[in-house]
């Protein structure tokens, strides 16, 4: 199997990993445990597993004096933000806004480089953001598509805000990459990430009734850890050392298809006419600014 093939693979995988974990984390926060406290088990079993493989690395190096700003950056916006931001928000909405919502995060890059940078918006791109902004917009605004009223509301805004802080840390990260090693970069991102969570979600999991879960709920929480945090992370940082940040985002799009109907089989939601339209409105926005005029 090629290099190429296989980081194919790899991103396709992780992302079915991702769009599984939106039903996945709704059976398990906030009935099992809280939501931040979730967030502790994720970061602590990443932190875990990425300072073991350190202990047996040959090869390594500390980062220099002139990048740790940028990695305390990395970590607040890629891990802590995101991931507290994420979680509490997916417990509070539907599976199927907080899908949609995530298809935004192109959009909300060029809408950051845009702001940060200076980059050039052509009448396209900028067609675009109108697109794919009002879109997630109008899913947030119009709360359709099941119960829940002001808690939806704030969750899907939540799921956004998540959006822009991981939007912000892939902006932020580019020349850690370029720099060092994938896993020194996950490896340093992660610690200072859990030491931003774990004030906000100690509580929450020292209180979970662990000794009273049963396996198939351990299981359930594993996954949402291993699989949706370490291993997602690991396989996309795999793809993107072999392809293009573009063709890794494209990837983006397998996540709603799965992650739909997982949230109709196992929490019975249903897809309305509003998720439909804001959906159509989101991918005509992340078509159009992942052009050039």
């Amino acid at each position: 199997m090629s290099k190429r093939l296989a980081a194919h693979l790899a991103v396709l995988l992780a992302n079915l990993i991702f769009a599984v974990n939106y039903t996945i984390v709704k059976l398990v926060t906030p009935s099992l445990i809280g939501s931040f406290g979730l967030n502790v088990v994720r970061v602590l079993t990443t932190v875990g597993i990425c300072w073991l493989m350190f202990l047996f690395s040959r090869k390594d190096r500390w980062p220099e004096r002139e990048d740790l700003g940028r990695i305390l950056l990395c970590g607040l916006t890629g891990v802590c933000l995101n991931q507290l931001l994420f979680i509490k928000g997916l417990s509070m909405t539907h599976v199927m806004h907080a899908t949609l919502i995530q298809l935004t995060t192109p959009v909300v890059i060029t809408l950051i480089s845009f702001l940060w940078f200076g980059e050039r918006l052509g009448w396209v791109r900028l067609l675009g953001l109108v697109f794919g902004m009002g879109g997630a917009a109008w899913l947030i605004l119009g709360r359709g598509g099941g119960s829940g009223g002001h808690h939806v509301w704030v969750g899907d805004l939540m799921v956004w805000l998540n959006a822009v802080s991981y939007s912000v840390y892939f902006i932020t990260v580019k020349p850690l990459m370029r720099k060092y090693a994938p896993a020194q970069v996950m490896r340093w991102v992660f610690t200072v990430g859990a030491f931003g969570i774990l004030p906000f979600g100690w509580g929450e999991f020292v209180a979970a009734p662990w000794a009273v879960f049963t396996v198939y709920q351990l299981l359930a929480i594993g996954f949402v850890a291993v699989m949706a945090t370490w291993l997602a992370y690991v396989l996309n940082i795999y793809a993107l050392s072999q392809l293009s940040p573009s063709a890794t985002g494209t990837y983006i799009y397998t996540q709603p298809f799965v992650a739909v109907t997982m949230a109709a089989l196992f929490l019975g939601e249903s897809f309305t006419w509003q998720h439909l339209s804001s959906g159509l409105s989101i991918f005509l926005g992340v078509y159009l600014v992942s052009r050039s005029d």
